[in-house]
C-alpha cells in the first residue's frame, strides 16, 4: 500500500467529513491541492470530547492506540472494516488503493489504519472493548431466542 513520503505529504485528492462537500458525502474535490511537513500535528477531536494529537506522516490508528485507544483491526490496510471509523468533520489523506465501500464513503467512514489527517478531524470510533461488548450481547439474544 502506497505510503506519504516521509517528509512531506501531497495529493490531489482527499477525503472530508463534511457531507456537504460532496455528493458522496466524504470525497473532496479532485481539485483540491495541498502539501505539508509529515510531522504537522493536528487534533483528533472524539465522540464525547475528548482530545489527542496526531501527526499528518502517520495513520490515525497508531495516533489512537498510542493514546490508548483500541480499534478493532485485523489486516491495518481496511480491507476487514473492522477498524471503520466515521469521519465526522475534517479532512484525512487515504492513498489510492484503499478498499473503502460505496457505503463508507457515502456516510464518510474511513479506516484510520490508512487514514492520514491533513486538517483538525472529529471522529466516532468503536473500540475494541464495546466491538467485544456488542458481539457478546447478540450471542446472549441469539442465545436467549433460542432456548426461549
Amino acid at each position: 500500500m502506497e505510503q506519504p513520503p516521509g517528509s512531506w505529504i501531497h495529493d490531489r485528492s482527499i477525503l472530508s467529513g463534511d457531507p456537504a462537500s460532496s455528493s458522496a458525502a466524504c470525497i473532496g474535490t479532485a481539485s483540491a491541492r495541498w502539501s505539508l511537513p509529515a510531522d504537522t500535528t493536528f487534533t483528533v477531536t472524539l465522540e464525547g470530547g475528548r482530545q489527542i494529537a496526531a501527526r499528518a506522516g502517520e495513520p490515525l490508528m497508531n495516533s489512537l492506540e498510542r493514546q490508548g485507544i483500541v480499534l478493532p483491526a485485523r489486516c491495518r490496510t481496511g480491507e476487514c472494516s473492522l477498524c471503520r471509523t466515521r469521519l465526522v468533520s475534517g479532512q484525512v489523506y487515504q492513498p489510492p488503493g484503499v478498499k473503502l465501500r460505496k457505503s463508507d464513503r457515502r456516510f464518510g467512514y474511513i479506516h484510520p489504519g490508512l487514514a492520514y489527517p491533513i486538517t483538525d478531524v472529529e471522529l466516532w470510533v468503536r473500540t475494541q472493548s464495546e466491538a467485544c461488548a456488542a458481539r457478546s450481547r447478540r450471542v446472549l439474544t441469539a442465545t436467549a431466542d433460542l432456548l426461549g
